[in-house]
Order: C-alpha cells, then sequence, then structure tokens
C-alpha cells in the first residue's frame, strides 16, 4: 500500500530523532534558517522583470554581502543551487573544449564525469598512506601537463592541502588556474580553524553550504580577483539580462537560508569550528584504542584537523556492511566510512561524548561481541540521543 508523503516524512524525523548522526556530508539547519527557508520567498523569482521584488533583490546583495565578510572575499556568488553547479561554474568559466583539468581520482572523492563536458581529465596525485595530496608528485605532474585548471579538494579530507603556496606558484607560471574546493570543510575555514584558501592565494573557493558550513543545501563561490569576478559572472549569475548559463532561479527562500547561517557564523563561527575539531580528534582518539587502531586513516600527518575522521576499508561491500552494523546500533555515517562531527556538534555533543561513541563504534564494529553488550551500547545510544536534541552552536 502507498504511503503518504507525510507519513514517510514523520517516519524519517523519527529515525533521525534515534540516531547519533555523523554524516560528514549532512548538517542541520537551525529553527530561523528553517524559517527562512520555507518563507514566501521560496515561492518567488528575484529580478526586477517581476513587480514586488524590492525586498528579495535587496536579500540577495545583504546575503552577499555577509558571504564576503565571513569568508574575506572581495567578490561573492551566492547563486549557485549547489556545490556541484559551482564545479561547473569554474569549469565553464576558466576552461574550453579539449582543455586539461587535474582532479583527485573519483575513488578519492571527485566524480565529476569530465569527459562528458570534452575536457581532459588528470590524474591529481592523491597519496592513500598520507591521505593527502602527494606534493612532489603534484609538482611534477603539473610541470609535465600543464593544466589550464586545478581543483584543490577531495571528499576525504582530514588535513589541509600541503604546500599550497608552491602549487599555486607552478600553476601560475602556466597561466593555470587553481580553484580550491573547500565544500567538506567550508564552515571550518568560515570559523578560522581550516586552511585559508584566498589568504594563500588560490583564484577561486568553492564550495558546497550543507556538510561542516550549516546552511541550506546549496553552493557558493569566491574570489578576490576582479578578472575572475567578471568570467564567473557568465556562469554563475541569475540574471536573465546576462544571458542564463546555469542558473535561472537562484531560489530566493535557499538563499534567506544561507543569509540566515552566515549571520549566525559571524556570531559564533570561530566557537563552533574549534569545538568541531576537538570533537573529531576525541573521536578519532577513542577509535585509536580499539581494534580498528590501525584501519583509522591519516595519522602519518597526526590527529585529524577537520570534522571528519575515517575509518579505510577493504574492496568489493566492506564499507556498506559497516555502515549497515553502524545504522542497527543507531549510529548513521556513509558507506565510505567516513564520520563527521559538525552536525552533532550543533546539537551539544563535545569531545567526552565523542570518546565514548568511538568506544562504542569500536565495540559494534568487533566480529565478536556479544549481544548483551549490544544491547548496552543501544541503552546508552538512546540516552545520549535524549540528551541531545536541541541545537546549541
Amino acid at each position: 500500500m502507498n504511503r503518504s508523503v507525510d507519513q514517510i516524512l514523520a517516519d524519517h524525523e523519527n529515525l533521525i530523532k534515534k540516531c547519533i548522526r555523523l554524516l560528514p556530508s549532512e548538517n542541520i539547519l537551525s529553527p530561523s534558517a528553517k524559517k527562512a527557508l520555507i518563507s514566501d520567498v521560496s515561492g518567488r523569482y528575484h529580478v526586477k522583470f517581476y513587480g514586488g521584488k524590492e525586498f528579495i533583490m535587496e536579500l540577495v546583495e545583504q546575503v552577499t554581502r555577509l558571504a564576503k565578510q565571513v569568508f574575506h572575499a572581495e567578490h561573492a556568488f551566492v547563486t549557485p543551487l549547489s556545490g556541484n553547479l559551482s564545479v561547473l561554474a569554474t569549469l565553464f568559466a576558466f576552461t574550453k573544449v579539449g582543455d586539461k583539468v587535474a582532479m583527485v581520482s573519483t575513488n578519492a572523492g571527485y566524480p565529476l564525469n569530465l569527459e562528458f563536458y570534452k575536457r581532459a581529465r588528470v590524474a591529481l596525485p592523491f597519496d592513500e598512506v598520507q591521505f593527502n595530496l602527494d606534493s612532489q608528485a603534484t609538482f611534477e605532474m603539473i610541470d609535465k601537463e600543464k593544466p589550464r585548471l586545478i581543483y584543490l579538494g577531495t571528499s576525504f579530507i582530514l588535513h589541509p592541502i600541503p604546500d599550497i603556496t608552491q602549487i599555486i606558484n607552478l600553476m601560475h607560471e602556466h597561466d593555470g588556474i587553481v580553484v580550491y574546493d573547500g565544500s567538506h570543510v567550508l564552515g571550518l575555514i568560515a570559523g578560522g580553524q581550516f586552511q585559508d584558501p584566498l589568504g594563500a592565494g588560490v583564484d577561486v573557493l568553492i564550495g558546497s553550504t550543507h556538510k561542516s558550513f550549516f546552511g541550506p543545501q546549496g553552493g557558493v563561490i569566491l574570489t578576490n580577483s576582479s578578472k575572475m569576478q567578471k568570467k564567473l559572472a557568465i556562469t554563475a549569475s541569475a540574471d536573465p539580462e546576462s544571458s542564463v548559463v546555469l542558473v535561472d532561479n537562484p531560489h530566493p527562500g535557499r538563499i534567506a537560508a544561507l543569509g540566515i547561517a552566515l549571520e549566525e557564523m559571524v556570531d559564533h563561527g570561530e566557537r563552533y569550528a574549534l569545538q568541531v575539531v576537538s570533537n573529531a580528534r576525541a573521536l578519532q582518539s577513542a577509535l585509536l584504542e580499539t581494534s580498528l587502531n590501525d584501519q583509522i586513516a591519516g595519522m602519518m600527518q597526526g590527529p585529524t584537523d577537520s570534522h571528519q575522521v575515517c575509518i579505510r576499508v577493504g574492496n568489493g561491500n566492506d564499507g556498506m556492511s559497516i555502515m549497515k552494523k553502524l545504522e542497527n546500533q543507531g549510529i548513521l555515517c556513509d558507506a565510505g566510512v567516513r564520520m563527521g562531527t559538525a552536525e552533532a556538534t550543533r546539537i551539544g555533543y563535545i569531545d567526552d561524548d565523542m570518546r565514548q561513541v568511538g568506544q562504542w563504534i569500536g565495540t559494534i564494529l568487533d566480529p565478536g561481541v556479544k549481544k548483551e553488550k549490544l544491547n548496552r551500547i543501544q541503552r546508552g545510544i538512546k540516552e545520549m540521543v535524549q540528551a541531545h536534541q536541541e541545537i546549541v552552536l
């Protein structure tokens, strides 16, 4: 029997409220941001062609100003409907058919189908031991291939991109462009607790606004270059008079919610970002004390610097199996076995909580664990979840 949409949504809400949410690609909106997302502007357009748009146009301008303030950028576009559209906006703005574009592999977290857009993909060397870019191999690749555009970013990001200044300088020597995809760490960048890409000299910073950054699903593009801004205005603007390329209606409700999140970031972004990283390190530290210790990724560079903790998995369905085991006990991660602390931090989890969660994860994934112990863990998870329901950061 088909169920109503209301019933499905209610079941989803009920499930989420019973789980410890460690999904690194997701976050939670504040009540104020949710209110903005479903406000009247969510069903409206934003250009002067339509009547009654005075305040919506002011809204877009104000949120753009807030984005520039938070990220210390000269120019900002809040029009992209997703991080992926931010990628495409930069791709189309700075490259043409046949150009070489460097990015990490799909396995390292960049599944964009460049061939579909008739650009030549060049592998950006990813060291699976360091769990980061291989700097020397990257320098050699740039000298050999001379890509027109390089995307610095990955879905598995535990530490800042190494030797970023040298990468930028090498690319600029070859008239190349550097785009930093900060989708996962955007909230940490905003809170001043991660690498500062624009400060380091990248040409453009892009990202998703709903991962470590606690806004609505969407994208943002930032640059300090007027030259880059003019090119991006062609692909990223949502102005019919400028000939639309990727975005016609940027969804003003989304922009309003992003604006609220940006205001919240101004108020307590540093405190939030500090706790996110502290929580991730506490989770990682606890996992290192379990039988999973030799599977914890990125430790050659020390404790995680981001919201992520990653467990190395084998081939096949290992990651999916681990995800399902944890989900059955009320802990949510993904099939890459990436765990993120951004959403948990928002609802008040602190270091001690995350250490306990890490111990539980180690026990749940122990092949010899007894059912009685799992039952005790389930009770503990239930108590912990009930104690963390309201947003505090």
